[in-house]
């Protein structure tokens, strides 16, 4: 109780155990999704099947008073747009001949460049 009660807790930060468990279960129902198109309506299980892990996390980082609800529940948002948007990425084409994105890394620097010709 006396962790619970600094007066440290009132700062808040997204939980990263729940964006992490989020990230990963979506990434998986995603990409066997992807894989197995024969599902067809029955995809939306594998979305609801995702979101069990996440929300088991989140309960138990909110019960162990390490983070707020709100705090899950953008550390769950944060995961489970990550675990689907970067498998539909790489499945579309990014790179045509007018258009190129490409990861930029240099002892100091990191980034991405982007080129477009007219």
């Amino acid at each position: 109780m006396e962790q619970r009660l600094d007066h440290r807790n009132s700062n808040s930060f997204y939980s990263g155990h729940t964006a992490n468990t989020a990230m990963a279960s979506f990434f998986m129902a995603k990409v066997y999704a992807d894989m197995h198109p024969e599902l067809g309506s029955k995809r939306w299980w594998l979305c609801g099947a995702a979101v069990v892990p996440p929300a088991l996390a989140g309960y138990y980082r909110v019960q162990a008073g390490k983070h707020f609800p709100s705090d899950v529940l953008i550390g769950a948002a944060m995961g489970a747009a990550k675990g689907v948007l970067v498998p539909e990425l790489h499945r579309r084409k990014l790179c045509t001949e007018r258009f190129s994105l490409l990861p930029l890394t240099a002892p100091d620097m990191l980034g991405l460049g982007l080129a477009m010709r007219w």
